[in-house]
Parts: C-alpha cells; structure tokens; sequence
C-alpha cells in the first residue's frame, strides 16, 4: 500500500513539475520578439580600441533607421547585459526600468512591435564625447504611426543615451526616455496588457504575431498548472488520512 501511495505521489509530482517547467520554457523562448523585422544587423568595420571619426553618429543614425523599421531583432543588438534601459513619463504604460538586451526586446517590442506604421523623426541631436570611449547623445524624437492597439497615435519625447565603444562597435549602456506626450484614437487602451480590456469589450485583442500562440495557450498552461496542484494536494491529503487511521 506504501508503495502504491508513493507511486501516486511521485507522479503528482512529476506532472506539476513537467507542467511548470514546460510553461516556462516556452515563454522564455518566446519573450523579445517584434514585427517589421528587416533583417538588419549590428556590423562593424574595425576591431581596434579607438572608435573611428564618425561612428558614433553612424551608429545613431543606424539604431534610428531600426526604430523607425520596427527591427526589434537590430534594437536589441545595440544593448548589451548591463544596459539600462528607463522610460518614462506618458508612455503608455511602459514606464520603468528596463535591463539588457533581453529589457529592450520587451519594451521595444511591446511598444514599436504593435505598430503597422511608425515614422519617428530627430531634432537637436547632440553627441557629447565624455572619454576616449564614451559619449552622451540627446535628441528629441516625434513620433507618429497606427498601432494594432489604440489605432493611429502620436507622441513626443527627450532622449538621453550613454553609448560606450568596445570591441569594435557602440552599445548603448543607458537608454532613457522621457515622454512628453501621447495621444491616440484610443486612449483608454493605452496600457501594458490592453489586450483584456479590448476582450472584455467584445474587441479582438488586436496581438502581435509573434504572441498570438501565447494568447490561445495560456488559459490552458495555467489550468494544467492548478490541476496539478490540486492533484498533488489530494494526494498528500488521502496519504496523511490513511497515516492517521493506522
């Protein structure tokens, strides 16, 4: 009998844990992706330690025209994993502080990943040199574009970036952004997880491509998961019953 009881619960266990850690995985592995990906990498032309004249503002230039695509695979390659990444202000949602390569991929992706068009646009940009290796850029950005989310929207924010030269190429080691503004043909969607309040309008959730799987899946993930726990506790509770009658 003791041996039919461990067996029950060894296999309770066994299924929450291949639940969870399935689960895991595969939001793990779905986490950083982004629509309008072109292709683009981060590809330098030296490998010396001193960054060649200009290509600082090359570099800008590049991690502007990405935005601009809605490249979120090229935008990741300028951060590296100590970067900080921090919004604020009107942006919809999204402020905080964001880490990595990894942090841009989701801020990045959450925000440039659900729009159709997007046109952002610099003014009075500055680049600062604060070493033989590290300089400050600051620009102002108007954004305009249609999100598959709060329809066509525009906004406005000041950006200040710390881009440092390593191995051959300019990362970004903290990207801050400051939304001044925001306006949209749905404000009230304007939130991290709009999504459930378009569902319980009777909208379609309007997802990204690469997080309508998620969307169908989760629902289910999360039921194995309390079915598996709720499995694991009769067991537990019939083993400790049984105990107690001996």
């Amino acid at each position: 009998m003791r041996t039919a009881v461990s067996g029950t619960v060894i296999v309770a266990v066994v299924i929450v844990v291949v639940i969870v850690v399935g689960g895991g995985l595969y939001f793990l592995v779905g986490i950083g992706g982004g629509t309008g990906t072109t292709g683009m990498t981060h590809t330098t032309t030296t490998n010396g330690s001193t960054p060649p004249a200009g290509s600082l503002n090359s570099a800008v230039q590049a991690f502007l025209t990405a935005f601009n695509n809605r490249d979120v695979t090229t935008i990741k390659t300028y951060f590296n994993p100590s970067s900080q990444i921090d919004w604020s202000g009107s942006a919809g949602g999204l402020q905080g502080t964001y880490q990595g390569s990894d942090g841009a991929g989701i801020v990045y992706g959450t925000s440039v990943g659900h729009t159709t068009a997007l046109s952002a646009s610099s003014s009075n940009l500055q680049i600062t040199s604060t070493g033989a290796t590290t300089s400050t850029v600051t620009y102002g950005l108007n954004i305009t574009g249609t999100s598959t989310i709060v329809g066509k929207f525009n906004s406005t924010a000041d950006v200040s970036q710390n881009w440092v030269y390593s191995n051959g190429a300019w990362t970004i080691q903290a990207d801050n952004w400051n939304y001044l503004s925001f306006s949209s043909n749905n404000p009230s969607q304007a939130t991290v997880f709009p999504q459930w309040g378009l569902t319980i309008n009777g909208k379609s959730p309007s997802l990204a491509a690469e997080h309508v799987l998620e969307w169908n899946v989760a629902p289910f993930l999360a039921g194995g998961i309390y079915i598996g726990i709720v499995a694991l506790g009769v067991a537990l509770l019939w083993v400790r019953t049984r105990k107690q009658k001996r």
